[in-house]
Formats: structure tokens, C-alpha cells, sequence
């Protein structure tokens, strides 16, 4: 070969190298500005998304927690280093053997996984998570080797979800109720409607002795106050419902009230020869005018409501009501020793068209609403209604209003 050959070969092969290298630069330059863009690609669809990343290396017994992890939990960054089985720490007590039955499961399977699980947060709570993941990588004996995944916070999910399960819940006992009530108001009208229409026509017969005419009169009067009770009950409950009902508050002697209450009371109950049953009347300073700002309509409504109630619900002892007087407050109270009511209905008895007993054949007739207008009509005219009662004890129903 000669010297110009030679020289001519060692130049193209100096040029192929130059070429090969410009060629090797440019590949890896454009090699690492795309994975560059992806790596910050997948950190902004990771921020967006506001998942925890994790990575477990069961080979290497090593574990990556990312910051977004942490925070969903209110831990500080880093908190538990490079320790693989800290995550489990954390999980409910009452889940974690299920969920880590189901991440073996899943890792030797090699299936991609998903799980709802409460975690354990920094102030003590527990909050809902929900983990994927998948396995991705095993050693030479076919175990699984690493694993990778992601955090989702659903805390908000799962208490909205239970909020709407509870809604339903409520709205079909509400309809349940409903028809309950609507199935009992037509026995409740129907029955003084009944007696109503029936002792008239009786009234009507001319050659009707006076004693009977007196009583049939006695029970047309009867029926028909029962009647109106009733349908001013509906009426009173449309308008608490709707917000409509309405207050006025005037001064009024309260002893002139319950003594009228009383006077009412007492002759019901000596008429009624199914019930063996006194009523008490109890009153502070009996000697002294106690006079009250309120709606003396609505107190009479109230002490009305609760009396009947106890009227209705005892067959023998006494139904004793009133006041005690303390620092401008008067402390009302209806007592009794009739059926009483569990421990477990208390609250229950005040919602709608609620009874202790809520049964078609029930022995107490009534539609439900009197305590629900009662407790109403006590709170718009600033007091509180409450109960205390014993099974087969009695009960006591008492609330409180500012002179």
C-alpha cells in the first residue's frame, strides 16, 4: 500500500469515528432530555392526581415512601426511612391480617391489586386509603422482588358515601312512617266520626228519654273535641313544618293558666269511670301573682299535649303537673305513674308520627305528633323539652321558660 493510500484510509477511518461519536452524543443527548421530560411528566400527573407513590424491594428489604404519601397522612417526609413493613403499622387494626393475606396473595399471583383500608394519621384517626399496585419484578425462584404503587386519600368519598346511605336510610323510614301514620288517621278519624254520626241519629228518635238524650249529647261533645284535637294537631304540624307557625308573647298570669288546665283535667278525669287516677296540681308562692312573658295559647297547648299523654298512659295512681320558680325561670313538669317508656325509645317518642308503640293493633290510639308539636312549640318559646322514665315506673316530661 502506499503512503497516499494509506493516509486516505486512516482519514475515512477518522471520520467514521468522528461521525460515530457525533452520532452516540446526539442519541444519548436525546435519550436523556426524553426521560428527563417523562420523569417530570409522571411527577406532575402524580401531583395532579395528589396520590402517595410507594416501592417495596422485598429482595433488598427496602422500601420508598414519596412525600405526597406522607402528607395524607400528616407525617413528616422520610419518617420512617427505607423500612418495608412500616405501612403496615399503620393500618386498622381490624384489617390489617385481611389486607396483608390480600397484598401476599396479590404479589404471588402478580395480578395487579386494589384495596380500600383505614390507615392510622399523626393526630390518632384513622383514614380511609385506597392501594394499587402491581408487582414488577421477581428473583430467580419466581418470588416477587419488587412492587410499586400508589396512595389514594378517600376519606371524603367514604364519609359521603355513608352520609347518602344514611339519607336513604332515613328517607325510607320516613316513608315507612308515613304510611304508618296515614293507616292509623284513618282509624283515629274514623272512630269519633263514628260516634259523631251515630249518637245524632239516636237524638233524633223523639220518644228518646232525657237521660239518654243527655248522655248521647255527652258523647257527640266528646267525639267531636276529640275530632277537633286531632285535626288541629295536623294542622299545627303543617305549620311548624313549613315555618309558618305562629307566636305571640304577652304577659299572662300564669297561676289563672294552670288552674284552668287543671279545672279541665279534673273533669275529664271524673267522667272517665275506666280509671282510677287522681290529678295534682303543684305551684310556687301560691300567695303571689306570677306573671309570665309567653304565648299563652301555645303553654296551654303544651301542658294539654304532655297531660293527655299521661292521662292516656296511666290506669291507676296520679298525674301531677306544675311549676317551681328559680331565679326568673319557671320549671314545668308533667309526672305520672302509668306505663312509662324504654330507656331506648326516649328520644324516639319526639320524632314524627313516632309512638313507643307503632303497631296497627296497638292499645293506645293517638297520631304520634303531640310530643313532636310539643317539643316545637317549647323551642320557639325558648325552652327545651326532655324526658325521664323508667318501664312500668312512670314518666316525667319537664322544660323550662324565663318570665
Amino acid at each position: 500500500m502506499t503512503v497516499f493510500s494509506l493516509s486516505l484510509f486512516l482519514n475515512l477511518v477518522l471520520i467514521f469515528l468522528v461521525l460515530y461519536f457525533k452520532y452516540r452524543c446526539r442519541v444519548s443527548r436525546i435519550s436523556a432530555i426524553d426521560i428527563k421530560n417523562k420523569i417530570e411528566k409522571l411527577d406532575l400527573t402524580l401531583k395532579a392526581t395528589r396520590d402517595g407513590l410507594w416501592e417495596l424491594e422485598i429482595g433488598k428489604n427496602k422500601a420508598y415512601y414519596s412525600p405526597r404519601w406522607y402528607e395524607m397522612l400528616g407525617y413528616q417526609s422520610d419518617l420512617f426511612g427505607s423500612d418495608p413493613e412500616s405501612w403496615k403499622s399503620l393500618i386498622h387494626p381490624d384489617e390489617r391480617e385481611t389486607i396483608d393475606s390480600l397484598f401476599q396473595e396479590y404479589c404471588r399471583t402478580g395480578e395487579p391489586f386494589k384495596y380500600e383500608m383505614r390507615m392510622k394519621t399523626n393526630d390518632g384517626g384513622y383514614k380511609w386509603i385506597l392501594s394499587r399496585g402491581q408487582c414488577i419484578e421477581w428473583d430467580s425462584l419466581g418470588k416477587p422482588s419488587r412492587v410499586i404503587g400508589t396512595h389514594t386519600d378517600i376519606d371524603q368519598v367514604k364519609l359521603y358515601a355513608e352520609e347518602l346511605k344514611e339519607a336513604r336510610i332515613k328517607a325510607e323510614e320516613s316513608d315507612r312512617l308515613k304510611s304508618a301514620f296515614l293507616a292509623n288517621m284513618s282509624h283515629e278519624i274514623r272512630t269519633p266520626l263514628n260516634g259523631i254520626v251515630g249518637f245524632s241519629k239516636l237524638l233524633a228518635e223523639e220518644e228518646l228519654p232525657l237521660e239518654k238524650r243527655e248522655l248521647f249529647s255527652a258523647i257527640i261533645s266528646s267525639n267531636s273535641e276529640q275530632l277537633l284535637r286531632l285535626i288541629s294537631d295536623i294542622i299545627d304540624f303543617a305549620r311548624i313544618e313549613s315555618g309558618q307557625l305562629d307566636i305571640f308573647f304577652e304577659e299572662f298570669d300564669l297561676d289563672e293558666i294552670m288552674e284552668e288546665v287543671f279545672t279541665n283535667f279534673s273533669s275529664i278525669i271524673e267522667l272517665d269511670d275506666r280509671k282510677s287516677i287522681k290529678i295534682k296540681l303543684v305551684k310556687d308562692s301560691p300567695d303571689l301573682s306570677n306573671k309570665i312573658d309567653t304565648d299563652g295559647t301555645r303553654l296551654r297547648q303544651i301542658l294539654n299535649n304532655l297531660i293527655s299523654n299521661a292521662v292516656k298512659f296511666t290506669e291507676s295512681g296520679y298525674v301531677e303537673f306544675g311549676y317551681h320558680k328559680a331565679d326568673g325561670v319557671y320549671n314545668f313538669f308533667v309526672k305520672d305513674t302509668g306505663v312509662g317508656i324504654e330507656e331506648a325509645k326516649l328520644e324516639t317518642i319526639f320524632e314524627r308520627f313516632r309512638q313507643e308503640d307503632e303497631s296497627l293493633t296497638r292499645k293506645y290510639g293517638g297520631t304520634g305528633l303531640g310530643l313532636t308539636i310539643s317539643r316545637s312549640l317549647v323551642e320557639n318559646l325558648g325552652g327545651e323539652l326532655l324526658v325521664k322514665s323508667e318501664k312500668n315506673k312512670g314518666s316525667l316530661f319537664y322544660f323550662t321558660l324565663s318570665e
